[in-house]
């Protein structure tokens, strides 16, 4: 494994993409990319966990295969993937706050 803490931070923001995720979904929000939400329609939130997981895996072993004759084009590749994932999980906690606090004001959207 040449990018070790790369990875890790791409699964540690994964994680939290699908934990936020899961949340919005109980809070009666829905998936806003278009093709997790086809798979969420057609096979259900464990499809859509399994189809994450495969795009996690998938980034990965990619990453492996380029590290090994362009290092700098992988690192960069991982910061994308990370970048990316992290956007809706910002978004997402910047829904939950707004949501958490017109609850406890008692607010009404």
């Amino acid at each position: 494994m040449h990018l070790p803490l790369a990875y890790l931070g791409y699964l540690a923001v994964s994680a939290l993409d699908g934990i936020c995720t899961g949340l919005i979904l109980l809070l009666g929000g829905m998936e806003a990319n278009p093709i997790a939400a086809a798979v969420l329609t057609h096979y259900g939130f464990h499809g859509m966990v399994l189809f994450k997981f495969t795009i996690v895996t998938f980034v990965i072993v990619i990453c492996e295969q380029i590290v090994r004759y362009q290092p700098k084009t992988a690192k960069g590749v991982m910061y994308l993937a990370v970048f990316t994932t992290s956007v809706p999980v910002v978004l997402a906690l910047v829904e939950f706050y707004f949501y958490a606090t017109t609850w406890l004001l008692g607010w009404q959207c």
